[in-house]
């Protein structure tokens, strides 16, 4: 039972002193699939991120659902990123229902990020992506992760866990992407969400947002998990992040501190 069609969001991110090859970067952000079959909302999404201009997907954990066998959500993993995988990289971070074993797993079309980080190609621009190993509940270690990452480079830092954004202290993560939360799941007219599964406020439980001088998206994802399995007044959701360049010299204009408001009354950061 799922709330409406799969919502494409779209949000720019300014970053201060962007390179100009990396000016109109885009990032697909998907989380929670907890794929049982590849139907509903995980085939809608698989079909619109076949449609869509981007130049990298990610995924924030949660591929599989909790007890699955390492061979099934191997299996499944596999039939949703394939077609994907020819058209863009495919990063990914294990959450708490994913297998740790799945990242070991030999011929996935989706490269996992445990506790490390990689460095990709954007024109003459090397952007460098971290990921932290939430399988199974565990915090994972966001300074082990940084540990190979060059004393300067802009870092996107991916999490299953929101709440890990408070744990990061590397100047060099400016923008953190994360799940989980499902949005709240079933979130109440008037009210919104009344669950945020992890520790944040409740107010960050889906969409983009600035937190400690951080850019952090959270994704409401794309499938459900127990103990309620179906979603009301939150649809699953995959979101289009657009890096955008800003020249900042010396303080930061007022106009470029001032946020925007995006879906739903979520401010927008400012520059990062």
């Amino acid at each position: 039972m799922f709330n409406g069609a799969v919502q494409l969001r779209s949000h720019d991110i300014p970053i201060a002193s962007l390179p100009g090859d990396a000016d109109g970067l885009r990032i697909a952000h998907i989380s929670d699939l907890h794929l049982r079959s590849l139907d509903g909302p995980a085939l809608e999404a698989q079909s619109l991120l076949l449609k869509l201009d981007y130049h990298l997907l990610v995924c924030t954990g949660d591929i599989a659902c909790a007890g699955q066998s390492v061979d099934e959500a191997a299996d499944l993993c596999r039939r949703f990123f394939e077609p994907l995988a020819e058209r863009s990289r495919c990063l990914a971070v294990l959450g708490n229902h994913d297998p740790e074993a799945l990242a070991h797993e030999t011929g996935l079309p989706v490269t996992f990020l445990c506790d490390e980080a990689l460095t990709i190609r954007v024109g003459r621009w090397m952007l460098a992506v971290a990921g932290v190993n939430q399988s199974g509940g565990q915090p994972g270690t966001p300074d082990r992760a940084m540990a190979r990452v060059g004393p300067e480079q802009m870092t996107i830092l991916l999490a299953h866990y929101p709440s890990t954004v408070y744990r990061i202290r590397d100047p060099r993560v400016r923008v953190v992407l994360a799940g989980h939360t499902h949005g709240g799941q079933v979130r109440l007219p008037l009210v919104g969400c009344v669950w945020a599964q992890d520790q944040i406020p409740l107010g960050l439980v889906r969409g983009l947002h600035m937190v400690q001088g951080r850019c952090l998206n959270v994704s409401a994802g794309l499938g459900v998990s127990t103990p309620l399995r179906f979603r009301f007044l939150c649809p699953p959701e995959l979101s289009i992040l657009t890096f955008r360049r800003v020249e900042v010299s010396g303080e930061t204009s007022s106009d470029e501190q001032q946020s925007r408001t995006g879906e739903a009354g979520v401010p927008e950061p400012s520059v990062v």
